[in-house]
């Protein structure tokens, strides 16, 4: 409500300063007065409250657009996956290191600010590396690009995890001095075939199906056990081997909790 009212309160502002001046650039002072005298406060009433409107259903959609996720409000608008379509997406999987014992430690509430805090500070490189947030779940977040042709969005993926771990650290100070601890995720990248759809009815929804979400997710968890900040799949270390930013350490062929075939993964950390 505050946010609405700030806009609005912006908007008359911006517009009567656009409309004064247009008016004096444009008409004589004599036809400017006569243009004044003519708005009756009924005629004010009723342009203020047209602009109220369109002003709040501005913000109403912008706030949609926020809860559905960049892009979604009008893919669901236009109907585009009502039915299945395949398409070459890139899946960033992050999750909080040591979440399970932080809980223990903050407790429920102030653990809960700490992940808002935190998704807060994500904002930024969500932003500069053009992302989709998939879905926030728990201490996991997941977010997501199209392949493109020239991969640079592979790239992206990569810097916006490690970018991401920067801004972190870059506000050690702050977290710790508000929640006693510093926060720090691990990341899991995989590139494929997905098909997405628009499922449910009193809640509608755009989702992902296919290998390249598990295969993420798992590299994920392979970050855990080894000991590593950022795991990917074959296809997108490679691409990253050449890259003067990243080191790339090969871990081979590794078998993944609920993948028959082993997947070849390497382990990045900027250069």
């Amino acid at each position: 409500v505050i946010r609405t009212l700030l806009y609005l309160l912006g908007a008359a502002i911006t517009a009567g300063l656009i409309v004064t001046i247009y008016a004096f650039l444009i008409f004589s002072p004599e036809e400017v007065s006569e243009l004044f005298n003519a708005m009756t406060p009924a005629y004010t009433a009723s342009f203020a409250l047209w602009f109220a409107l369109v002003v709040a259903t501005i913000n109403l959609a912008l706030e949609v657009e926020r809860v559905l996720g960049h892009g979604n409000l009008w893919r669901l608008f236009t109907g585009r996956y009502r039915k299945p379509r395949i398409e070459q997406r890139i899946f960033l999987f992050m999750d909080l290191k040591g979440s399970t014992a932080l809980t223990e430690t903050l407790g429920n509430e102030l653990f809960s600010e700490l992940l808002q805090e935190c998704y807060q500070d994500l904002t930024d490189v969500v932003l500069k590396y053009d992302a989709s947030v998939h879905q926030y779940v728990g201490d996991e977040v997941v977010m997501s690009w199209p392949s493109g042709t020239n991969g640079d969005n592979v790239r992206a993926s990569v810097m916006a995890s490690f970018e991401y771990q920067d801004q972190l650290l870059a506000k050690k100070g702050s977290y710790e001095e508000r929640f006693g601890v510093m926060p720090d995720f691990r990341a899991g990248i995989d590139v494929g075939p997905v098909t997405i759809i628009e499922v449910g009815d009193v809640k509608r929804q755009i989702v992902y199906h296919g290998d390249v979400l598990n295969t993420a997710a798992r590299l994920l968890e392979l970050c855990k056990k080894r000991g590593e900040d950022l795991v990917v799949s074959h296809p997108v270390g490679s691409q990253m081997q050449t890259d003067s930013g990243v080191r790339t350490s090969w871990h081979g062929e590794v078998s993944l909790r609920g993948k028959k075939v082993p997947v070849k993964a390497f382990a990045l950390q900027p250069a």
